[in-house]
């Protein structure tokens, strides 16, 4: 993980019961400069429940070159 050198959004329900929120977040952590997010009362269909998902991915995806 240490070797991504690009922007990285890691996104996390935490209501997943396929990937605990937890083990997300330590992606993130193992990414240099990643930014976590987490929907408390979203499961693991992160694109289609995370609240606010698209205008956090266009914010994510604009900041960039």
């Amino acid at each position: 993980l240490a070797e991504i050198a690009v922007p990285t959004l890691v996104l996390a329900g935490g209501q997943d019961q396929v990937v605990p929120p937890e083990s997300s977040r330590l992606v993130a952590e193992g990414i240099p400069g990643a930014r976590f997010e987490l929907d408390p009362d979203c499961g693991h269909t992160v694109r289609s429940s995370f609240r606010g998902y698209d205008t956090l991915v266009e914010d994510f995806l604009a900041e960039g070159e």
